[in-house]
């Protein structure tokens, strides 16, 4: 087991039961559909790690707080987009949480109260939302150009000390940190790696995860098979 401090967005789809109960298969496409060409790829953008899958939520790890809030706000802003034409009773919409905290990498897993901090903010959030901790503030306030809600503090269920609460406003200034997004390759292709430094191997739960360390090398005859590997492991949750 590894510890160490980190950057966790919780996210889950608004009224999930509701969605799958009235339009099951559609639901579910939807949400597939959002993972593969919008949250790969911009997760993979912004140096994060899919660190579990939970049917409508995702648990993502960043090492710095700066490109998890960004991440966030490039996932709301082209959900919105993806759903600008469809009735608001069959949108798929999300929450996201965000905190900053200590936490305990085991596998492909992560642990501490940090998570529950991050999912309860996550509960918080008004649909199309993102809401975050006043750790992660301290952390962006002089580094991104945004506009920040003080939601006051939040008595929630397991988490002993109310939360201090702020949202993003999602207006001209969080737009201004939108980038297009890449194929998943593209987003990887600047990835500068020695070869004798990279290479696939199994887990122990017999997955294939990419091991690399970054360099001044290249390596182009592999980047195929590195962006294999690369999309599996942040489709099941592994580390990379």
């Amino acid at each position: 087991m590894e510890r160490r401090l980190t950057a966790i967005l919780a996210s889950d789809v608004v009224g999930y039961s509701r969605l799958i109960r009235e339009n099951e298969a559609g639901t579910l496409a939807i949400v597939k559909s959002h993972r593969e060409r919008l949250f790969e790829p911009i997760v993979a953008a912004h140096n994060g790690r899919i660190v579990k899958l939970m049917g409508d939520g995702l648990l993502i790890d960043f090492a710095s707080a700066v490109e998890a809030v960004q991440c966030a706000v490039n996932m709301q802003h082209y959900v919105g987009i993806d759903n600008k034409d469809i009735p608001q009773n069959s949108q798929v919409r999300y929450r996201i949480g965000l905190n900053v905290g200590d936490f305990v990498m085991d596998q492909d897993d992560i642990h501490g109260d940090g998570v529950n901090v991050a999912a309860r903010i996550e509960s918080l959030s008004d649909p199309d939302g993102i809401y975050m901790s006043a750790k992660v503030i301290e952390q962006v306030k002089t580094k991104l150009d945004l506009n920040i809600e003080d939601l006051g503090k939040h008595q929630v269920k397991i988490i002993s000390d109310p939360i201090h609460v702020f949202s993003l406003v999602m207006d001209e200034k969080a737009r201004a940190v939108v980038s297009p997004i890449a194929p998943l390759e593209k987003a990887i292709k600047k990835i500068s790696v020695h070869r004798s430094r990279c290479r696939c191997r199994p887990d122990i739960g017999g997955r294939r995860v990419v091991v690399a360390t970054v360099t001044h090398g290249t390596i182009t005859r592999s980047r195929q098979a590195i962006c294999a590997c690369v999309r599996q492991a942040l489709h099941r949750g592994n580390g990379v």
